[in-house]
């Protein structure tokens, strides 16, 4: 469980998934599939590092997936700062989720649970 809470970052994920698609949206640049592709991507790689950092250091970080969409970022951070509280508890909430979810689905079958399975 220790590792499952510091490696897989389901909010923070979401989080670098859906800004820079916003941002995008915004500046009313379309987005290809290979840019999608590239989010996706970057999004997860970015999701482990976010542990034990704040929820500002974490919205910084979209910066990284938008200077290499080539999307301005600085305007949008503002934006970004200023919701943070409501989005720090969406990504709380969905890391939570996440991680009972995986927890449930990887522990083993008590045997009166294995009976009524097989």
């Amino acid at each position: 469980m220790p590792l499952n809470t510091a490696l897989v970052r389901g909010g923070s994920v979401l989080l670098f998934a859906i800004a820079p698609i916003f941002i995008a949206n915004l500046y009313g640049r379309t987005l290809t599939v290979p840019d999608l592709v590239m989010i996706g991507t970057l999004a997860a790689l970015l999701g482990p590092t976010t542990a034990g950092m704040s929820g500002f250091l974490i919205v910084a970080q979209t910066g990284i997936i938008c200077g290499y969409l080539g999307l301005p970022f600085d305007a949008a951070f503002a934006l970004f700062i200023a919701v943070e509280a409501v989005t720090d508890t969406i990504r709380t909430l969905l890391q939570i989720v996440v991680t009972t979810g995986t927890a449930a689905a990887i522990a083993p079958l008590g045997e009166e649970e294995a009976d009524v399975v097989a």
